[in-house]
């Protein structure tokens, strides 16, 4: 049974701490390899105006003004993300639970999963101003595929660019979610998936000021919410989430305190977002160390950091 208590899953903690105690992670040191590796993914970014290195300026294709706000932040994330989900993805390959090239596709798919988040901020500017109406749907999110056209974008690269980052985010949680025997749980299989979603909900990378690069530092999911003070940027997350409905389908809810009460395990995305990440954590956890006791996503994070951050002299 995935539901657990609020307080287990979302814990009182402290920003600073969380912080300050957290290991940095420079993803610019994996540049050149995934560029090597993976040309079309770093192309993708490029086209996206995320590329870890390159600013660029874009016209918000919504309101037609110019907006050349630095993405950079933005593609450094997608490089520690794709160090991240690679890190699990061959860890759990050596345990014969991945294939090479399904470790590969995790990376690669990781790389470009926040390709679309320049179009989203401009898309959510656009609402501000009440030029659009949504911003965070999947109809909003549609409308990517015509701007990059008329933008005269390789379509291959458009298919791709369309495609990133269905692994990610709020709008994929109800995609790892199933009820059996009455009880959430996750859907069977979909360790690809559930990597690259894992990858990016433990990342932190932060909106540096300018002239400074950002701080990137793995933690969990709930950690990371709270150190990316997600309940100013992201308030929705407190007030919408996911339920069951009578035949066990997950459905969307834009408010739970007014939700139909024919509905099911209601909870906000702030819940089910850390609930479903710590369960990945849990499978993982069972491939790699099977009797570690170690509570799941502080043994995912120990062992990522492990990997990727160098010890530093105390």
């Amino acid at each position: 049974m995935l539901l657990k208590e609020a307080s287990e899953v979302m814990p009182d903690l402290d920003r600073i701490a969380i912080i300050e105690q957290a290991k940095p992670f420079d993803p610019l040191t994996r540049l050149a390899e995934f560029t090597s590796r993976f040309p079309v993914a770093i192309e993708i970014l490029r086209v996206g105006g995320v590329h870890p290195t390159e600013d660029a300026k874009m016209d918000n294709p919504y309101t037609g003004k110019p907006h050349d706000e630095s993405f950079t932040n933005i593609g450094e994330h997608c490089l520690a993300v794709a160090s991240l989900a690679s890190t699990l993805a061959f860890r759990l390959h050596e345990r014969g639970a991945l294939s090479v090239a399904e470790a590969e596709l995790v990376t690669s798919r990781a790389l470009i999963h926040d390709a679309n988040k320049r179009i989203e901020i401009m898309r959510r500017n656009a609402v501000r101003e009440g030029v659009v109406e949504e911003a965070y749907t999947p109809k909003a999110y549609e409308t990517i595929k015509p701007i990059l056209e008329a933008r005269g974008v390789d379509p291959e690269l458009v298919n791709y660019m369309v495609d990133a980052g269905k692994e990610t985010g709020h709008l994929s949680i109800r995609d790892f979610l199933m009820l059996v025997d009455g009880a959430p749980t996750l859907v069977p299989n979909r360790m690809a998936e559930r990597i690259i979603h894992l990858a990016d909900d433990m990342t932190s990378t932060s909106i540096p000021n300018p002239g400074e690069r950002p701080l990137t530092v793995y933690l969990t999911t709930w950690e990371r919410m709270v150190a990316s003070e997600f309940p100013n940027r992201y308030p929705f997350l407190w007030k919408e989430g996911l339920a069951f409905d009578k035949d066990g389908g997950v459905t969307v809810v834009q408010d739970i305190e007014s939700a139909d009460r024919s509905l099911r395990w209601i909870g906000n995305y702030a819940y089910w977002q850390p609930s479903v990440s710590n369960e990945i954590c849990g499978g993982i956890q069972s491939m790699i160390d099977p009797g570690n006791k170690q509570r799941p996503e502080y043994f995912v994070k120990d062992l990522v950091n492990n990997a990727l951050v160098p010890a530093t002299n105390t």
